[in-house]
């Protein structure tokens, strides 16, 4: 999607920012015109429309019991203690898988704090927990020491996209258009 924005409108400069999952504020202020997000329809101050929903999966060492299964439910997972990041904690995507791993009876155990995706797989393949991550986590972090398997009763992770509410500049919007047209083009989406 940057890409072929950049590629048709090649006058006009694509940069790219990360930002944890619900701090919209670069957005608010006007640094930032339009993000990719977890966060679903619904927010203050801000236009969120669901582009893609995809699996989650939990990611386990290679040669935990469960690495060799295709699948597992929430029920599977209720021995296990989880991997977290304290930067993301109160943020509205994993208060929302928190709160539907307790709902299912996982007593929600952290075994470690980690501050990025690498490190929390890193403590992973170490053996020090598993983590439930978004399906496009396992497909950008393929690594020989983990195994990524798809957790049947999970509610999707959601990929929106989102900007601020009120007038929209048209720079903007063309790239708001352009994000609809590939997706229902079925090409694929940015994860945040």
């Amino acid at each position: 999607l940057l890409r072929a924005f950049g590629e048709e409108r090649p006058h006009v400069e694509v940069s790219v920012r990360e930002l944890l999952l619900d701090r919209l504020d670069a957005l608010l202020a006007g640094g930032v015109d339009v993000a990719f997000t977890r966060l679903l329809p619904g927010q203050a101050d801000v236009e969120l429309e669901i582009l893609s929903r995809e699996p989650r999966v939990v990611a386990l060492p290679a040669s935990h019991q469960l690495s060799t299964r295709t699948e597992v439910r929430f029920e599977d997972l209720r021995r296990e203690s989880f991997i977290t990041n304290p930067a993301l904690e109160t943020s509205e995507p994993p208060m929302r898988w928190l709160a539907e791993q307790a709902r299912h009876g996982l007593p929600g155990r952290v075994a470690a704090r980690a501050a990025s995706v690498q490190e929390i797989l890193t403590l992973v393949a170490g053996g020090k927990g598993v983590c439930l991550v978004p399906l496009s986590v396992a497909r950008h972090f393929p690594r020989a020491d983990l195994a990524y398997v798809q957790v049947r009763d999970a509610d999707p992770a959601v990929v929106s996209l989102a900007w601020p509410r009120g007038s929209v500049r048209p720079i903007v919007q063309a790239f708001i258009e352009m994000a609809r047209a590939q997706v229902s083009g079925g090409l694929p989406v940015p994860a945040p």
